[in-house]
């Protein structure tokens, strides 16, 4: 089966005149964004054809173990800057931001098509473990600061030049997108014609409540494999389309593994019986604590990760063992009464969890003595 490789190799010398813009264009940008473009196109309004920023990083190097997901992207951005499709966009509005201390992590660019749209693409999550501290403060706060940038940089970018906006990402980038087309001022959201969110998390109940979220259901987009884990968490936008994966469990959220057949991914009919129990026992979980309880589990967890002092996930793996003690440390240092409640969050997640897969469990046997008769 092909992806999107496959995709830009069979389609990439037709101009969006002919072919318009589909699902499989929407999670090309989402990997071109998370491309280190900061080495080709500086911050702010500089502009730039994909075709030289393919150029410019044509001889980055990936050599290292963790540079799996860079080659797959470098190889993406070698195809779609040769192709007449992809190579003359102009790209520009570039930012990319980490903050250890505010725990942020926010990166976007926009990129203008032939028929004057604008594509506003976010990044997910990247190797910093203030990305990962970030995505996990979803669980208790809205908006957590990268949803409040997402909201200015789609603002900012829908200035100027008149025409439709298509906004997406994939994993916390999909989150940004959905987040930021439901909060921008109203003569923006106007403008948006597609909203495309590829494995994202949900939003706050709070969100989803909003007018704004209603009125934008239709243009949303939701994309996840059939066992998705990334997309499951929070209150995921419905309907959402399964798609197929070739990778195995957690692996299927790398989109390069998603199934292409002509200018559309390969359906599934249903998430996995795996990933409903998840999606159900979170559901759970979530109804059970508190949102001060979910900052605490959080916050105590990521102080464990801290102790190592690493700044990135790279470099929590490579200092390995002298990581693993300072996080053993870190954990024996935790006061009694935060170690009692985090250990009644992991017992009602467990409990959940149970339950979840009885109720499922059930509900297939039930399933199938209704198929006999």
């Amino acid at each position: 089966m092909a992806n999107m490789l496959d995709y830009v190799n069979a389609h990439g010398d037709m101009g969006f005149d002919s072919l318009p813009f589909n699902e499989i264009d929407n999670i090309i940008f989402t990997q071109l964004v998370h491309l280190p473009l900061e080495k080709a196109l500086p911050y702010g309004e500089a502009t730039l054809p994909l075709e030289q920023i393919a150029e410019a990083l044509a001889h980055l190097e990936t050599d290292s173990p963790l540079a799996v997901m860079l080659r797959k992207r470098l190889e993406l951005l070698r195809l779609t800057g040769a192709s007449l499709r992809f190579g003359g966009l102009v790209f520009r509005r570039f930012v990319d931001e980490v903050s250890h201390e505010d725990e942020t992590q926010f990166c976007a660019v926009t990129a203008l098509l032939p028929g004057g749209e604008k594509v506003i693409a976010f990044r997910g999550t990247d190797l910093t473990l203030a990305g990962w501290k970030e995505d996990f403060n979803m669980a208790y706060a809205s908006p957590v600061p990268a949803q409040a940038k997402a909201v200015a940089y789609l603002t900012g970018a829908a200035a100027g030049r008149e025409g439709p906006l298509i906004v997406l990402g994939h994993s916390k980038g999909g989150n940004l997108a959905v987040y930021a087309s439901i909060h921008c001022p109203q003569a923006v959201r106007r403008r948006i014609r597609a909203v495309y969110t590829n494995d994202g998390p949900g939003l706050m109940p709070e969100d989803t409540a909003l007018p704004a979220y209603a009125e934008m259901t239709p243009r949303i987009h939701s994309f996840l494999p059939q066992n998705s884990l990334v997309g499951l968490l929070l209150q995921q936008h419905e309907p959402y389309t399964v798609v197929h994966s070739r990778a195995i469990g957690v692996f299927e959220h790398d989109p390069f593994s998603w199934q292409v057949e002509g200018a559309a991914f390969v359906r599934r009919d249903s998430l996995s019986f795996t990933s409903q129990v998840t999606d159900a026992t979170l559901d759970a979980w979530l109804r059970q604590i508190s949102p001060e309880s979910r900052q605490l589990f959080v916050d105590t967890l990521y102080s464990i990760v801290a102790a190592t002092e690493a700044t990135t996930l790279g470099g929590l793996v490579r200092s390995g063992y002298r990581s693993a003690r300072k996080m053993l440390d870190a954990a024996r240092d935790i006061p009694a009464d935060v170690r009692q409640e985090l250990m009644r969050c992991i017992g009602l997640l467990f409990s959940a969890g149970t339950e979840s897969l009885t109720t499922a469990a059930r509900e297939a046997l039930l399933r199938g003595e209704k198929e006999k008769t």
